[in-house]
């Protein structure tokens, strides 16, 4: 069985804080300046999700468990 810290991506909306996407996703596997970026799971060292912050408020998501925010 396979850890993946990203598949709560999918609950992220767009005006959501970065707090609240700490909360769903853990610490970001990197940051540099507004965009922060977490692996896809535990066994792949791949971003598997990013996501843009402005303000501290969401304005972008590439999340594979929703397909739809992309």
């Amino acid at each position: 069985m396979q850890s993946y810290p990203a598949a709560q991506c999918h609950r992220l909306a767009i005006g959501d804080s970065v707090a609240r996407a700490y909360l769903l996703l853990g610490e970001p596997a990197r940051q540099e300046g507004a965009a922060y970026g977490w692996y896809a799971h535990k066994t792949d060292w791949g971003i598997g999700v990013t996501a843009r912050f402005e303000q501290g408020r969401l304005i972008a998501l590439d999340c594979p468990a929703a397909p739809w925010a992309n």
